[in-house]
Order: C-alpha cells, then sequence, then structure tokens
C-alpha cells in the first residue's frame, strides 16, 4: 500500500512552490472514493466510429455562475459486444445496479 498525503501535501508533490524543483510525482489520486455525479448516457459518434457518449458531471460545483465541471468520455463496444451490453457494462462499472430505478430521460432533467 502507497504512502497517503493530504491535499497541501500531494500538491506540493505534484507542483511544487518553486517551478524550478522537479516534482516528486507525476500524477496525484484517489482510490475507490464516493462522489455525488450526474451520470448521462447517449450514443455518440467519433473519427467515424459509434460508441456510448458517458458524461459525468459534478452537479453543485458551477466553476462560475453556470458552468459545472462534466468530463466525458466515448465508450466503443468490445469485439462482439451490443450497444445495450456496452451500457450495462458502464453502469455496472459505475456502481449503478441494473435492477436500481434511478435512471430518466436526460434531457428533461434541470
Amino acid at each position: 500500500m502507497s504512502e497517503k498525503w493530504t491535499l497541501a501535501e500531494g500538491i506540493q508533490k505534484l507542483l511544487p512552490a518553486n517551478s524550478a524543483e522537479e516534482p516528486e510525482i507525476s500524477d496525484l489520486g484517489i482510490s475507490r472514493r464516493h462522489l455525488v455525479l450526474d451520470v448521462s448516457i447517449a450514443m455518440g459518434e467519433a473519427d467515424g466510429e459509434q460508441g456510448i457518449s458517458v458524461i459525468l458531471g459534478l452537479p453543485e460545483h458551477p466553476t462560475r455562475e453556470d458552468e459545472f465541471w462534466n468530463f466525458s468520455h466515448l465508450m466503443l463496444p468490445r469485439e462482439g459486444e451490443s450497444f445495450q451490453q456496452l451500457t450495462a457494462r458502464i453502469a455496472q462499472a459505475l456502481g449503478i445496479a441494473p435492477d436500481e430505478r434511478v435512471w430518466e430521460d436526460g434531457e428533461q432533467l434541470p
């Protein structure tokens, strides 16, 4: 198990106050942390390939005015995997059980 730091300690290791210093680490991460996210799943396309577009949003953390953090990624199906199976795999990876009644029409959400 690796050493754990406070945010201030981690920032110093990743982004030293003296810009002439070399960072001690190149990536600061947290694993298995519970977050509150908005999840949006829709068909998407990039470079001519169709997949499932997944957008994760932090609903109550505006960066300025009404601008919110959104992280998006296009997930492509594995060989032989249907879009329905890919969608179920994405939900499972996000910790959403198949029988949970949590999904809504994303276009109707505020």
